[in-house]
Protein backbone atom coordinates (compact mmCIF):
# COMPACT_ATOMS: atom_id res chain seq x y z
CA UNK A 1 0.00 0.00 0.00
CA UNK A 2 1.15 3.24 -0.95
CA UNK A 3 2.01 5.97 1.81
CA UNK A 4 2.73 9.66 1.70
CA UNK A 5 4.01 10.94 4.92
CA UNK A 6 3.41 14.65 3.90
CA UNK A 7 -0.10 14.44 3.34
CA UNK A 8 -3.09 13.19 1.54
CA UNK A 9 -2.66 12.67 -2.50
CA UNK A 10 -5.60 13.08 -4.72
CA UNK A 11 -9.23 12.30 -3.52
CA UNK A 12 -12.37 11.98 -5.42
CA UNK A 13 -15.68 12.78 -3.76
CA UNK A 14 -18.87 11.25 -5.21
CA UNK A 15 -22.46 9.78 -3.50
CA UNK A 16 -24.52 6.78 -4.55
CA UNK A 17 -28.00 6.55 -3.32
CA UNK A 18 -29.04 3.78 -0.98
CA UNK A 19 -32.23 2.72 -0.35
CA UNK A 20 -34.31 3.85 3.48
CA UNK A 21 -35.60 0.96 5.78
CA UNK A 22 -39.49 1.82 4.94
CA UNK A 23 -42.28 1.53 3.13
CA UNK A 24 -43.01 3.75 0.39
CA UNK A 25 -46.72 3.63 1.37
CA UNK A 26 -45.35 5.29 4.87
CA UNK A 27 -45.02 8.46 2.28
CA UNK A 28 -47.79 10.75 2.87
CA UNK A 29 -48.59 14.51 1.70
CA UNK A 30 -50.19 16.85 4.00
CA UNK A 31 -53.67 16.27 3.38
CA UNK A 32 -53.31 12.57 3.80
CA UNK A 33 -51.30 12.99 6.95
CA UNK A 34 -54.18 15.06 8.52
CA UNK A 35 -56.90 12.76 7.74
CA UNK A 36 -54.50 9.95 9.09
CA UNK A 37 -54.04 12.35 12.29
CA UNK A 38 -57.57 12.69 12.69
CA UNK A 39 -58.35 9.13 12.36
CA UNK A 40 -55.72 8.18 15.00
CA UNK A 41 -56.95 11.18 17.35
CA UNK A 42 -60.46 9.51 17.39
CA UNK A 43 -59.25 6.19 17.53
CA UNK A 44 -56.89 7.48 20.72
CA UNK A 45 -60.37 9.12 21.97
CA UNK A 46 -62.54 5.99 21.85
CA UNK A 47 -59.72 3.74 23.83
CA UNK A 48 -59.65 6.37 26.51
CA UNK A 49 -63.63 6.36 26.90
CA UNK A 50 -63.39 2.43 27.12
CA UNK A 51 -60.38 2.23 29.53
CA UNK A 52 -62.03 5.11 31.81
CA UNK A 53 -65.72 2.94 31.80
CA UNK A 54 -63.38 -0.36 32.57
CA UNK A 55 -61.70 1.25 35.09
CA UNK A 56 -64.89 2.77 36.99
CA UNK A 57 -66.39 -0.93 36.78
CA UNK A 58 -62.96 -2.16 38.09
CA UNK A 59 -63.34 -0.09 40.87
CA UNK A 60 -66.89 -1.14 41.85
CA UNK A 61 -65.57 -4.44 41.94
CA UNK A 62 -62.54 -4.59 43.44
CA UNK A 63 -62.63 -0.96 45.59
CA UNK A 64 -60.80 2.33 44.37
CA UNK A 65 -57.57 1.30 46.51
CA UNK A 66 -57.14 -1.43 43.44
CA UNK A 67 -54.96 0.14 40.96
CA UNK A 68 -55.22 -0.97 37.38
CA UNK A 69 -54.96 2.36 35.69
CA UNK A 70 -52.26 1.33 33.39
CA UNK A 71 -52.25 2.10 29.98
CA UNK A 72 -53.99 -0.95 27.49
CA UNK A 73 -50.59 -1.96 25.25
CA UNK A 74 -53.28 -0.52 21.99
CA UNK A 75 -54.03 3.26 23.28
CA UNK A 76 -50.08 3.54 23.85
CA UNK A 77 -49.26 2.12 20.36
CA UNK A 78 -52.29 4.23 19.22
CA UNK A 79 -50.41 7.52 20.99
CA UNK A 80 -47.11 6.80 19.95
CA UNK A 81 -47.88 6.61 16.39
CA UNK A 82 -49.50 10.02 16.91
CA UNK A 83 -46.68 11.29 18.36
CA UNK A 84 -45.32 10.83 15.21
CA UNK A 85 -47.76 11.88 12.68
CA UNK A 86 -47.49 14.97 14.60
CA UNK A 87 -43.50 15.22 14.22
CA UNK A 88 -43.86 14.23 10.71
CA UNK A 89 -46.65 17.00 9.61
CA UNK A 90 -44.12 19.40 11.36
CA UNK A 91 -41.31 18.62 9.42
CA UNK A 92 -42.98 18.88 6.57
CA UNK A 93 -44.22 21.85 7.12
CA UNK A 94 -41.12 23.60 8.28
CA UNK A 95 -39.02 22.11 5.97
CA UNK A 96 -41.52 23.27 2.66
CA UNK A 97 -41.79 19.53 1.59
CA UNK A 98 -44.84 18.17 -0.53
CA UNK A 99 -44.35 14.73 0.96
CA UNK A 100 -43.00 12.78 3.90
CA UNK A 101 -42.26 9.51 5.99
CA UNK A 102 -44.18 9.08 8.94
CA UNK A 103 -41.52 6.78 9.93
CA UNK A 104 -38.59 8.49 8.96
CA UNK A 105 -39.34 12.19 8.02
CA UNK A 106 -35.25 12.57 6.94
CA UNK A 107 -35.80 10.46 3.78
CA UNK A 108 -36.51 11.55 0.71
CA UNK A 109 -38.12 10.22 -3.30
CA UNK A 110 -34.98 10.04 -5.35
CA UNK A 111 -33.87 8.71 -9.20
CA UNK A 112 -31.94 6.20 -8.74
CA UNK A 113 -30.97 3.79 -12.00
CA UNK A 114 -34.14 1.25 -11.58
CA UNK A 115 -36.66 4.83 -11.62
CA UNK A 116 -37.60 6.17 -8.19
CA UNK A 117 -37.32 5.21 -5.05
CA UNK A 118 -37.12 6.13 -1.02
CA UNK A 119 -33.29 7.26 -0.34
CA UNK A 120 -30.57 8.86 1.47
CA UNK A 121 -27.63 9.95 -0.35
CA UNK A 122 -24.80 7.94 0.71
CA UNK A 123 -21.24 10.61 0.43
CA UNK A 124 -17.63 9.61 0.25
CA UNK A 125 -14.20 10.64 -0.39
CA UNK A 126 -11.64 7.95 -1.17
CA UNK A 127 -7.69 8.11 -1.79
CA UNK A 128 -6.49 7.71 -4.84
CA UNK A 129 -3.20 6.00 -3.94
CA UNK A 130 -4.95 3.12 -1.76
CA UNK A 131 -8.55 3.04 -2.57
CA UNK A 132 -9.21 3.79 1.83
CA UNK A 133 -12.30 5.79 1.89
CA UNK A 134 -11.01 8.78 4.03
CA UNK A 135 -14.41 10.65 4.90
CA UNK A 136 -18.57 9.66 4.25
CA UNK A 137 -21.15 11.66 5.23
CA UNK A 138 -25.30 10.73 4.13
CA UNK A 139 -26.96 13.54 2.67
CA UNK A 140 -30.98 13.33 2.22
CA UNK A 141 -30.38 16.34 -0.68
CA UNK A 142 -31.08 14.37 -3.97
CA UNK A 143 -28.24 16.42 -6.35
CA UNK A 144 -25.07 16.93 -5.08
CA UNK A 145 -24.37 20.51 -5.03
CA UNK A 146 -24.26 21.63 -1.96
CA UNK A 147 -22.24 18.28 -0.69
CA UNK A 148 -18.71 18.51 -1.82
CA UNK A 149 -17.72 21.48 1.34
CA UNK A 150 -19.22 19.35 4.03
CA UNK A 151 -17.33 15.85 2.48
CA UNK A 152 -14.05 17.89 1.68
CA UNK A 153 -14.17 19.49 5.52
CA UNK A 154 -15.07 15.99 6.72
CA UNK A 155 -11.36 14.77 5.06
CA UNK A 156 -8.98 16.96 6.79
CA UNK A 157 -11.76 16.99 10.17
CA UNK A 158 -10.89 13.18 9.75
CA UNK A 159 -6.99 13.18 8.53
CA UNK A 160 -5.80 16.52 9.81
CA UNK A 161 -4.51 17.58 6.85
CA UNK A 162 -5.74 19.10 2.95
CA UNK A 163 -5.58 16.74 0.10
CA UNK A 164 -3.29 17.75 -2.38
CA UNK A 165 -5.89 17.79 -5.29
CA UNK A 166 -9.62 16.77 -5.55
CA UNK A 167 -12.13 15.34 -8.19
CA UNK A 168 -15.48 15.29 -8.42
CA UNK A 169 -18.49 15.37 -11.12
CA UNK A 170 -20.29 18.12 -12.35
CA UNK A 171 -22.82 17.70 -9.93
CA UNK A 172 -20.86 19.10 -7.35
CA UNK A 173 -20.46 22.12 -9.26
CA UNK A 174 -22.16 25.50 -8.05
CA UNK A 175 -21.23 28.66 -7.76
CA UNK A 176 -20.49 28.52 -4.11
CA UNK A 177 -18.17 25.48 -4.32
CA UNK A 178 -15.87 26.95 -7.04
CA UNK A 179 -15.99 30.30 -4.51
CA UNK A 180 -14.71 27.38 -1.90
CA UNK A 181 -12.14 25.70 -4.24
CA UNK A 182 -10.99 30.02 -5.14
CA UNK A 183 -10.99 31.23 -1.54
CA UNK A 184 -9.26 27.84 -0.19
CA UNK A 185 -6.70 27.44 -2.74
CA UNK A 186 -7.53 24.07 -3.60
CA UNK A 187 -6.56 22.56 -6.65
CA UNK A 188 -9.90 20.87 -7.97
CA UNK A 189 -10.61 19.70 -10.92
CA UNK A 190 -14.95 19.57 -10.64
CA UNK A 191 -16.38 20.70 -14.10
CA UNK A 192 -19.07 23.18 -14.18
CA UNK A 193 -22.79 21.71 -15.19
CA UNK A 194 -22.54 22.85 -19.27
CA UNK A 195 -19.00 21.76 -19.56
CA UNK A 196 -19.62 19.11 -21.47
CA UNK A 197 -22.29 20.45 -23.68
CA UNK A 198 -20.33 23.42 -24.27
CA UNK A 199 -17.19 20.94 -25.13
CA UNK A 200 -16.44 19.04 -28.51
CA UNK A 201 -15.09 15.58 -29.12
CA UNK A 202 -11.32 17.15 -29.49
CA UNK A 203 -11.77 19.14 -25.90
CA UNK A 204 -12.45 22.58 -27.53
CA UNK A 205 -14.85 25.09 -26.22
CA UNK A 206 -18.06 25.25 -28.15
CA UNK A 207 -19.63 28.61 -28.47
CA UNK A 208 -22.88 29.98 -29.93
CA UNK A 209 -22.98 32.79 -31.35
CA UNK A 210 -24.92 35.20 -28.78
CA UNK A 211 -22.66 33.30 -26.01
CA UNK A 212 -22.64 35.38 -22.98
CA UNK A 213 -18.35 34.93 -23.47
CA UNK A 214 -18.47 36.96 -26.61
CA UNK A 215 -19.85 39.83 -25.01
CA UNK A 216 -17.02 42.53 -24.87
CA UNK A 217 -16.63 44.05 -22.04
CA UNK A 218 -15.58 47.73 -22.06
CA UNK A 219 -14.17 48.59 -17.88
CA UNK A 220 -14.06 52.22 -18.61
CA UNK A 221 -18.20 52.48 -19.25
CA UNK A 222 -18.56 49.46 -17.59
CA UNK A 223 -21.04 48.64 -20.21
CA UNK A 224 -20.62 45.49 -22.76
CA UNK A 225 -20.76 44.62 -26.51
CA UNK A 226 -22.88 42.40 -27.99
CA UNK A 227 -21.81 40.41 -30.89
CA UNK A 228 -24.43 42.42 -33.15
CA UNK A 229 -22.92 45.69 -31.75
CA UNK A 230 -25.08 46.81 -29.41
CA UNK A 231 -24.65 48.03 -26.15
CA UNK A 232 -25.28 46.16 -22.87
CA UNK A 233 -25.35 48.28 -19.61
CA UNK A 234 -25.28 47.63 -16.13
CA UNK A 235 -28.68 47.54 -13.94
CA UNK A 236 -27.75 46.48 -10.75
CA UNK A 237 -25.86 43.74 -8.34
CA UNK A 238 -27.79 40.71 -7.25
CA UNK A 239 -26.62 37.55 -5.78
CA UNK A 240 -27.95 33.64 -5.89
CA UNK A 241 -26.85 31.14 -2.81
CA UNK A 242 -23.87 33.77 -1.75
CA UNK A 243 -22.77 34.56 -4.99
CA UNK A 244 -22.76 37.97 -6.26
CA UNK A 245 -22.94 38.95 -9.60
CA UNK A 246 -24.18 41.92 -11.84
CA UNK A 247 -26.56 42.09 -14.31
CA UNK A 248 -26.13 44.09 -17.74
CA UNK A 249 -29.45 45.00 -19.77
CA UNK A 250 -28.81 45.56 -23.63
CA UNK A 251 -30.14 48.93 -25.13
CA UNK A 252 -31.06 48.41 -28.82
CA UNK A 253 -32.68 45.15 -28.75
CA UNK A 254 -36.33 45.95 -29.72
CA UNK A 255 -34.70 47.07 -33.19
CA UNK A 256 -32.00 44.46 -33.12
CA UNK A 257 -32.36 42.09 -36.76
CA UNK A 258 -30.75 39.16 -34.42
CA UNK A 259 -33.35 39.41 -31.15
CA UNK A 260 -34.80 36.39 -32.41
CA UNK A 261 -31.22 34.47 -32.27
CA UNK A 262 -30.08 36.27 -29.11
CA UNK A 263 -32.99 36.32 -26.95
CA UNK A 264 -33.93 32.93 -25.11
CA UNK A 265 -37.39 33.80 -24.25
CA UNK A 266 -39.84 35.19 -27.05
CA UNK A 267 -41.55 37.13 -24.55
CA UNK A 268 -38.58 39.00 -23.78
CA UNK A 269 -37.92 42.90 -24.95
CA UNK A 270 -34.23 43.08 -24.23
CA UNK A 271 -31.18 40.54 -24.04
CA UNK A 272 -29.67 40.04 -20.06
CA UNK A 273 -26.59 38.84 -19.01
CA UNK A 274 -25.16 38.02 -14.93
CA UNK A 275 -21.37 38.15 -14.82
CA UNK A 276 -20.80 36.44 -11.66
CA UNK A 277 -17.81 36.99 -9.54
CA UNK A 278 -16.27 33.51 -9.94
CA UNK A 279 -16.55 33.65 -14.00
CA UNK A 280 -12.92 33.71 -14.65
CA UNK A 281 -12.33 31.08 -11.79
CA UNK A 282 -15.01 29.07 -14.18
CA UNK A 283 -12.84 30.19 -17.07
CA UNK A 284 -9.70 28.67 -16.03
CA UNK A 285 -11.35 25.44 -14.64
CA UNK A 286 -12.40 24.65 -17.88
CA UNK A 287 -9.02 25.85 -19.42
CA UNK A 288 -7.42 23.10 -16.67
CA UNK A 289 -9.40 20.27 -17.34
CA UNK A 290 -9.36 21.13 -20.82
CA UNK A 291 -5.38 20.34 -20.46
CA UNK A 292 -3.81 16.83 -21.18
CA UNK A 293 -2.88 16.82 -17.81
CA UNK A 294 -6.15 17.88 -16.53
CA UNK A 295 -7.47 15.05 -18.04
CA UNK A 296 -5.58 12.49 -16.47
CA UNK A 297 -6.35 13.85 -13.19
CA UNK A 298 -10.55 13.73 -13.74
CA UNK A 299 -10.50 10.61 -15.16
CA UNK A 300 -8.68 9.41 -11.41
CA UNK A 301 -12.43 9.86 -10.35
CA UNK A 302 -13.98 7.29 -12.22
CA UNK A 303 -11.27 4.96 -11.19
CA UNK A 304 -10.47 5.67 -7.50
CA UNK A 305 -14.20 6.03 -5.99
CA UNK A 306 -16.95 4.67 -8.39
CA UNK A 307 -15.20 0.71 -7.31
CA UNK A 308 -15.52 1.49 -3.91
CA UNK A 309 -19.51 2.13 -4.23
CA UNK A 310 -19.99 -1.07 -6.49
CA UNK A 311 -17.77 -3.04 -3.71
CA UNK A 312 -19.88 -1.41 -0.68
CA UNK A 313 -23.42 -2.61 -2.52
CA UNK A 314 -21.92 -5.92 -4.85
CA UNK A 315 -19.77 -7.53 -2.47
CA UNK A 316 -20.57 -6.12 0.85
CA UNK A 317 -24.17 -5.92 0.13
CA UNK A 318 -25.11 -3.10 1.41
CA UNK A 319 -27.80 -1.51 -1.09
CA UNK A 320 -30.24 -0.59 1.71
CA UNK A 321 -29.89 1.26 5.25
CA UNK A 322 -31.35 -0.83 8.77
CA UNK A 323 -31.40 2.23 10.61
CA UNK A 324 -33.65 5.28 10.47
CA UNK A 325 -32.85 9.04 10.84
CA UNK A 326 -30.57 11.20 9.50
CA UNK A 327 -28.00 10.63 13.03
CA UNK A 328 -28.35 6.77 12.88
CA UNK A 329 -27.75 6.43 9.06
CA UNK A 330 -24.82 8.27 8.96
CA UNK A 331 -23.53 6.24 12.21
CA UNK A 332 -24.26 3.33 9.88
CA UNK A 333 -22.51 4.56 7.16
CA UNK A 334 -19.41 4.69 8.46
CA UNK A 335 -19.34 1.51 10.28
CA UNK A 336 -19.95 0.06 6.55
CA UNK A 337 -16.77 2.15 5.61
CA UNK A 338 -15.01 1.18 8.37
CA UNK A 339 -15.36 -2.42 7.55
CA UNK A 340 -14.38 -1.79 3.92
CA UNK A 341 -11.32 -0.03 5.03
CA UNK A 342 -10.19 -2.97 7.30
CA UNK A 343 -11.00 -5.30 4.18
CA UNK A 344 -8.56 -2.86 2.25
CA UNK A 345 -5.98 -3.30 5.05
CA UNK A 346 -5.85 -6.77 5.87
CA UNK A 347 -5.48 -7.59 2.28
CA UNK A 348 -3.07 -5.43 2.06
CA UNK A 349 -0.99 -7.03 5.31
CA UNK A 350 -1.57 -10.63 3.75
CA UNK A 351 -0.33 -9.77 0.53
CA UNK A 352 2.53 -8.62 1.79
CA UNK A 353 3.32 -11.58 4.35
CA UNK A 354 3.51 -14.09 0.92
Amino acid sequence: MQTDRFGLGHIAIDGTKIEANLSRKMMKDKEDILKIEAKIEQQVKSLLDSSEKTDEQEDEKYGKEKRGDELPDELSKKEKFLEKIKAAKKYLEQNKLERVSITDPDTRIMKTGGGTNICYNAQAAVDSANQIIVACKVSNAENDHYNFIPVYEEVIKNTGDRPKEVSADAGYHSGRTYLYLQENRIDGYIPDCKFTAQTDKKGNEVMGAFDRRRFIYEKEKDQYICPAGKEMRFSKNSSRNGIRFRIYKGTGCLECEKRKECIEKPTADYRQIQIYENDKFKTEMRRKLLSEEGRKKYKMRMITVEPVFAHLKRIMGFREFLLRGMDKVNCELNLVCTAYNIKKLAAHLNFNQV
